[in-house]
C-alpha cells in the first residue's frame, strides 16, 4: 500500500504540480576554425564513485500514466514490451522512482543523466517538469539543483513515447519489430562542484617521425555559483594505465575571469616522450587526471583513460600512427533475445571479446551510436569502431523538409554523438547515417558539423554506392558490391569501405530448416571476397552482415526480428563460425 499511495501522490503532483522549465543546458564550443557551435551539455564523469547515485533497478510503472499512476513494477534499463507490458502507439507510459540525496551534495551541482530513454520523453522531479528529449540512442543531461529535496524522499516521473519522430528518423520500432520503448540505457545522478568541467576532450598527435607527441586538452569550465571567479589555473597530469605511475604534468593560469553562471573555454597541451600507441593489436592505454583549482584548493577533478593514435586520410587508403589499416569487420546491433535492445552485464565486453577471437578489429555500430560500455571495451580490448548516427532509412519519414523539430533533432543527435565519443582511441569513423539517401536535403550540413567538432576522424555516409555523398566526405562505400567489386572500385581515388557485405543467409528459412549446410558453403565465397580486398590498397576493408542475431523472444511466445543474421552470436553455430573468419583472414593476425 505504501507504493500505491506514494504513486498516487506523485500522479497528482504530475498533473496538478507547477511546471519550472530546467531545460538540457546548452554550451558554446569554439572549433578550431573559429566556428561556434551550439552542443548540450553532457559533463565529464564525476570525480569519484560516490558522487555517483545509481537509479537503475526496479521502477513503478503505468502504460498510460497521463491516465493512471505508476503502480506496477518493472526493471530499469529494459524496454517494456520484453517485460510483458503493452503501451499504446501514442500514449506516455511512466516511470517513477524515488531517492534520497546524501547530504554531503548539497553545496554541489546535481545532474540526472540518461544514457538512452526510447525515444520521447518528459523528466518530472517533485512534481515539476524539469526537461524533455527526443531521442532514444543518444545520452542526455538535466540539471535538477533546484528541483531537489535534501530530507526526505524525492519522487521522480519520467515520462516515455515509442512512437515519435526519432523512432522514424531511426527506424527503431519498424526495424526491431515491436516498439522498443523504455528507459533502455542505465541512469543516475552525480553531485559536481559549483566550479567544475562542463566539457573535455583530449587530442593525440605525433610528430613527423611519429616517436613522440601531443596530448592536448579541449576544455569548457562552468562557474555555476552566485559569484564571480577570477583566481583559477588548470592542470593535466598523465599517468600509466594504473593511473598511479606519472608521466608527465603541466599546470597553466587561467588568465580570464569566470562570471557567474559563465563559461570559459581552454586548452592545454604538452609533449610526450615515445608515448605506447594504441591500436587493436596494442591497446595501450594512459590515463588523464584533469584539475581545476581555486587558489590553493582542489575545485574538481576528472579522469578519462585515452589512447595515443592518430589517424590519417592520404590518397585512397587510411593510416593510423603511419601505419596502412584493413578493416576485418562486422556489423553490430545492441540486441539480447529476452532483453530487446537494452543489453545488461557485461555483455558488450564478451561480444568484443567474441568478434576479437575471430580476428575481428572493426566493429560498425549499425544503425546508432552504442552505449559507453561498449566503447570501454573497445578501448581496452582493441576495436576499431565506426560509430554511426540513429538514421536509417531516414527518407521514409513523412515530414516537410524545413520543418525545425526535423533540422534540429538531425542536428542534436549528430553532435550529441561526437561529443560524448571523441575522446575515445577506438571510434575510427563517423557514419552520419544509414541508406538514409537524399544527403544533400537531409544529411550535408550534419557531415559539415561532424568535420567542424572533430576535424581528426574520417566520416561516411553508409550507403550503396560512392556517389551518394556528393563526394563531400573522407571515406566512401559501397552496401553488398559482390565479388567483383573489389575489382570494380580497385582505382577508386578515397578509400572505399563495404560497411554491409557478404550477407547471411536468413530470409530462406524453409530452406535453412530443411539443410541447415547452405550456412556453411558462406564460407566459402566469404575467404574469396575477402582475398581479393586484402590485395586491393583502395579497398580499406569491410563490416559482415552480420555479427549478431537481431531476434527478440516475445514474452507472448512470439518471435520477432530481421532474422538469424549472426556469425558469431548463433548459439552452437559460434565455434564453427569463428574457425571460418579465422582462416579466413589468418594472415592479418
Amino acid at each position: 500500500m505504501k507504493f500505491r499511495f506514494t504513486a498516487i501522490i506523485a500522479f497528482i503532483f504530475l498533473i496538478f504540480g507547477h511546471v519550472v522549465r530546467a531545460q538540457i543546458q546548452k554550451i558554446d564550443y569554439t572549433t578550431t576554425d573559429h566556428e561556434t557551435l551550439k552542443i548540450n551539455r553532457i559533463s565529464p564523469a564525476a570525480s569519484s564513485q560516490s558522487d555517483k547515485l545509481s537509479l537503475d533497478g526496479q521502477w513503478l510503472f503505468s502504460e498510460n500514466v497521463n491516465k493512471a499512476p505508476c503502480t506496477k513494477d518493472i526493471q530499469v534499463p529494459g524496454e517494456w514490451v520484453m517485460q510483458g507490458f503493452e503501451v499504446a502507439k501514442d500514449a506516455y507510459a511512466g516511470y517513477q522512482k524515488s531517492f534520497m540525496l546524501p547530504k554531503s551534495w548539497k553545496n554541489k551541482r546535481i545532474k540526472l543523466r540518461f544514457d538512452g530513454v526510447y525515444s520521447e520523453s518528459e523528466i518530472w522531479l517533485n512534481g515539476q517538469k524539469t526537461a524533455s528529449h527526443l531521442g532514444g540512442f543518444t545520452p542526455f543531461e538535466v540539471d535538477v539543483t533546484q528541483f531537489v529535496k535534501w530530507s526526505g524522499n524525492n519522487q521522480l516521473v519520467v515520462k516515455v513515447k515509442c512512437s515519435s519522430l526519432a523512432d522514424s528518423l531511426a527506424s527503431g520500432s519498424q526495424y526491431a519489430a515491436h516498439p522498443i520503448g523504455g528507459i533502455t540505457r542505465k541512469v543516475y545522478l552525480v553531485a559536481i562542484p559549483k566550479i567544475n568541467f562542463a566539457y573535455a576532450d583530449f587530442k593525440t598527435q605525433f610528430d613527423k617521425d611519429y616517436q613522440n607527441a601531443t596530448l592536448s586538452a579541449d576544455i569548457i569550465i562552468a562557474n555555476e555559483q552566485k559569484a564571480s571567479e577570477k583566481d583559477l589555473s588548470v592542470r593535466m597530469e598523465l599517468f600509466m594505465a594504473d593511473g598511479k605511475t606519472k608521466v608527465m604534468a603541466k599546470s597553466a593560469n587561467i588568465q580570464a575571469g569566470i562570471e557567474k553562471g559563465g563559461l570559459l573555454q581552454q586548452n592545454i597541451s604538452f609533449e610526450v616522450q615515445k608515448p605506447e600507441k594504441w591500436d587493436p593489436e596494442h591497446p595501450n592505454l594512459y590515463m588523464v587526471k584533469l584539475s581545476i583549482m581555486d587558489g590553493d584548493k582542489l575545485a574538481d577533478v576528472i579522469y578519462k583513460r585515452i589512447g595515443f593514435r592518430q589517424i590519417e586520410v592520404r590518397g585512397n587508403q587510411v593510416f593510423v600512427n603511419d601505419r596502412p589499416i584493413k578493416l576485418r569487420g562486422v556489423c553490430h546491433h545492441e540486441t539480447m533475445p529476452l532483453r530487446g535492445r537494452s543489453v545488461n552485464d557485461n555483455m558488450w565486453e564478451k561480444d568484443v571479446e567474441l568478434f576479437r577471437e575471430a580476428n575481428v578489429n572493426y566493429m560498425r555500430t549499425s544503425h546508432y551510436p552504442p552505449p559507453e560500455e561498449l566503447i570501454d571495451a573497445c578501448n581496452r580490448l582493441g576495436m576499431f569502431l565506426e560509430v554511426e548516427a540513429p538514421f536509417c532509412w531516414a527518407h521514409n519519414t513523412p515530414v516537410p523538409l524545413g520543418t525545425p523539430l526535423y533540422h534540429t533533432l538531425l542536428v542534436d543527435q549528430t553532435l550529441d554523438m561526437v561529443n560524448y565519443f571523441r575522446s575515445n582511441p577506438s571510434v575510427l569513423i563517423w557514419s552520419v547515417g544509414n541508406e538514409s539517401e537524399k544527403y544533400k536535403e537531409y544529411f550535408k550540413e550534419t557531415a559539415k558539423l561532424v568535420k567542424a567538432f572533430d576535424p581528426t576522424r574520417p566520416r561516411n555516409f553508409s550507403q550503396w554506392g560512392p556517389a551518394a555523398d556528393d563526394g563531400d566526405l573522407e571515406i566512401t562505400n559501397y552496401h553488398y558490391p559482390g565479388p567483383e567489386g573489389p575489382e570494380k572500385f580497385k582505382n577508386s581515388k578515397r578509400p572505399i569501405v563495404f560497411d554491409e557485405y557478404v550477407h547471411l543467409n536468413a530470409y530462406n528459412r524453409q530452406e535453412l530448416v530443411t539443410d541447415p549446410g547452405v550456412r556453411d558453403a558462406w564460407g566459402i565465397g566469404f575467404k574469396s571476397m575477402w582475398e581479393s580486398m586484402y590485395r586491393t590498397p583502395a579497398i580499406l576493408g569491410g563490416a559482415i552482415w552480420a555479427g549478431i542475431d537481431d531476434s527478440f523472444f516475445l514474452p507472448d511466445g512470439k518471435a520477432v526480428g530481421y532474422g538469424t543474421w549472426g556469425r558469431w552470436m548463433g548459439g552452437v553455430e559460434k565455434s564453427l563460425s569463428i574457425g571460418m573468419s579465422k582462416k579466413s583472414i589468418l594472415r592479418l593476425k
